[in-house]
């Protein structure tokens, strides 16, 4: 009499990498693709500003929402070192890696209309501060470009559940990195323009491991739909550096550069909703959405002026990352 695991739709071993079960061991690798939204902290570098002393920084000026939109690509390659038909199930052994680069771009204009009003920006040190006089503008204009990668190895068990379903358990090391690169322009419209233009570069590196759990069910016999949870614990390390320049109609004023460094553990926990198609005996065809959440995504808070002692000096602060993709895939075995 046939294994209940040899009377399963085809569609479902893709999810273990075989084409066959009665192959001892297989190689399988799949490839995604997608559109990628990744949703962080807003900059807080401009802000609205008292007009006299303490000079107190009032509000972080809201130049842009903290969206960024782009692309996600991520592999897989592995191999079954235990066939699914085995008695405890499939193990299987993989290395998974995956890259998400986005960019946003935004600019806004704040107008001193009057007695009551003052938007400007701090000093990098802190020494010092700039801000519009009664009738002038404060023009912004904000870049961010944000690189997310990452790997893993993964060891995983496969288990048969009745004749239409699979579970896969994996365990395993896994590292990261999240950088940001930012390019802060602001204009001061008045008889002196004042501009500043300062470079930022936040990068934080994870190291950890992952757990991962994915159910899938077989709709048809060439058809599956699958359902995977991820969850990760790491320990982080942030550098920030910075350079700021700073001039008017007659020349430089003052050129400062910074860098800080900070380290706190993090989690993170994504869950992804796949769709595939048995295109052929050796390739799966499907689409996907996911959602991934990072608690740990540091930002800066830029602080204020010597007088303003409550607002604060340059420093790293919490901030978390949501993200969002949509995108098509492909499995093949070999």
């Amino acid at each position: 009499m046939p294994s209940a695991v040899s009377r399963l739709p085809a569609a479902l071993f893709f999810a273990a990498g075989l084409t066959n079960p009665a192959h001892s061991a297989e190689f399988f690798s799949q490839l995604e693709l997608g559109a990628a939204v990744l949703v962080g902290e807003e900059s807080q570098f401009f802000a609205e500003r008292g007009e006299s002393t303490p000079f107190k920084r009032i509000r972080d000026l809201n130049v842009d929402n903290g969206v960024s939109g782009g692309f996600a690509l991520s592999g897989v390659y592995g191999a079954m070192l235990r066939p699914m038909e085995h008695a405890n199930g499939g193990i299987s052994l993989s290395v998974q890696g995956r890259f998400t680069a986005t960019q946003s771009n935004s600019d806004d204009a704040f107008l001193d209309s009057g007695p009551g009003e003052r938007y400007g920006w701090a000093g990098l040190d802190n020494g010092g501060g700039w801000g519009t006089s009664d009738g002038h503008t404060l023009f912004t204009d904000v870049e961010r470009d944000f690189f997310y990668s990452g790997a893993a190895i993964l060891l995983s068990i496969h288990q048969v559940v009745g004749t239409e379903s699979s579970f896969v358990f994996g365990v395993g090391p896994s590292a990261r990195r999240l950088s940001e690169e930012r390019n802060h322009h602001g204009l001061i419209s008045s008889t002196a323009v004042t501009q500043v233009m300062q470079s930022d570069e936040l990068r934080t590196d994870y190291w950890g491991g992952i757990v991962s759990a994915q159910f899938q069910r077989a709709l048809r016999p060439d058809l599956s739909a699958s359902l995977k949870g991820e969850f990760g614990v790491f320990q982080s390390a942030t550098k920030f550096t910075a350079d700021q320049n700073i001039w008017t109609n007659s020349g430089p004023e003052s050129e400062i550069s910074a860098s800080l460094k900070t380290n706190k553990a993090a989690m993170s926990a994504s869950l992804k909703a796949a769709l595939d198609y048995q295109y052929t005996d050796a390739i799966n065809l499907g689409g996907f959405g996911e959602v991934s959440y990072l608690s740990h995504a540091p930002q800066v808070d830029y602080g204020s002026v010597p007088t303003d002692a409550a607002g604060g000096k340059l420093r790293l602060v919490d901030g978390d990352l949501l993200g969002f993709t949509v995108g098509v895939r492909a499995t093949m075995t070999f």
